[in-house]
């Protein structure tokens, strides 16, 4: 038996289901009124609901076609090409964030590149690029 089967057989376990009548005794409220209030919808309500993260963690894009990343915050393709540092979609880089990121994965580059994307990186991350270079010295004397 797997240990997430035992922890689901616990948690079922050790659930406690109170009846209204407990319900109000212990925590001294009226379901009836809690589930009234609970199903009235406010405007508010429903602007929150929109803007908020849905069951799987994403949150609803309101974003127009230009924007270079998607909800999820991942780069889109036609800013991987707009923005490519290498060949046609490769270390896109647009601002602080993609630059960091291309700096932390020039390593994937051919050898050639990684002096390119440092250089186009230092203009939104100039201290990661500064120590990008300082760190490809030493691999090369090294």
């Amino acid at each position: 038996m797997k240990k997430s089967e035992i922890m689901q057989i616990i948690k079922e376990a050790v659930q406690v289901v109170l009846t209204n009548e407990e319900a109000i005794e212990i925590f001294d409220l009226d379901p009836a009124a809690l589930l009234d209030e609970m199903m009235k919808v406010s405007t508010d309500d429903l602007y929150l609901a929109e803007i908020a993260p849905t069951h799987s963690g994403d949150v609803p894009s309101y974003r127009s076609d230009d924007d270079p990343r998607t909800a999820k915050g991942n780069i889109t393709q036609d800013t991987r090409k707009k923005h490519a540092t290498v060949g046609k979609d490769k270390f896109p880089i647009f601002d602080k964030k993609s630059a960091e990121a291309a700096i932390d994965l020039r390593g994937h580059a051919p050898e050639a590149d990684r002096a390119r994307i440092i250089d186009k990186a230092a203009e939104y991350a100039p201290e990661a690029a500064k120590k990008a270079r300082e760190a490809d010295k030493k691999k090369k004397k090294g």
